[in-house]
């Protein structure tokens, strides 16, 4: 494992223990949110959700500039750290539609086993994509394109998958690009190279 990767699972793995202890955490007692009539519910794309996960922790991994690599990580950690400290403030929770059998369906049937649906405003699950973006646009200006629409389609995914309301996925991504924009100011150190 690369210096990098080590780094991106140590906080990867920081950043999930804070997320299960706040999910699972007893005496929060959630606010019950609904989802709104006209967002569609496609289980069946639960796969690409899943796979949205190991390509977030994987897309800083392939910028090139040690200074960008590094405000990556500032940013993420910044963004991680808000949206935890909102989760905690205003505890959510999202109720599940039924899933009709089917083994097309064994895939949600396992992230719904797994992840409570809690911690539902702000959407965490769209940071590193649209932080990670942000970066990798930096070093590959030609992939622009290609990263915003991967994200924008990510973040339809999350959610017809109802993992998240589409005004928490707003806030999510509101919060991502802040962390972005203060890790870019010339203090942080993260300015451009």
């Amino acid at each position: 494992m690369t210096g990098r990767a080590a780094i991106l699972t140590g906080i990867g793995s920081s950043f999930l223990v804070v997320y299960v202890l706040i999910s699972r955490n007893p005496v929060m007692v959630p606010e019950t949110v609904t989802m709104p009539e006209w967002v569609p519910f496609v289980p069946a794309l639960a796969p690409v959700y899943l796979a949205m996960l190991p390509l977030s922790w994987a897309m800083p991994l392939l910028i090139g500039s040690p200074r960008r690599f590094w405000a990556c990580v500032r940013a993420l950690s910044c963004a991680f750290a808000i949206t935890a400290g909102v989760w905690v403030l205003v505890p959510t929770t999202l109720p599940r539609p039924d899933i009709a059998p089917g083994w097309w369906h064994a895939p949600y049937r396992l992230l719904a086993a797994l992840d409570r649906p809690t911690n539902i405003f702000p959407c965490g699950h769209i940071l590193a994509p649209v932080i990670g973006a942000w970066f990798l646009s930096e070093d590959y200006p030609r992939w622009w394109l290609a990263l915003v629409l991967a994200t924008l389609a990510g973040a339809v995914v999350i959610a017809v998958s109802w993992q998240h309301r589409p005004q928490d996925i707003l806030l999510g991504t509101a919060i991502a690009l802040g962390a972005v924009l203060v890790t870019r100011l010339p203090h942080s150190g993260g300015g451009r190279d």
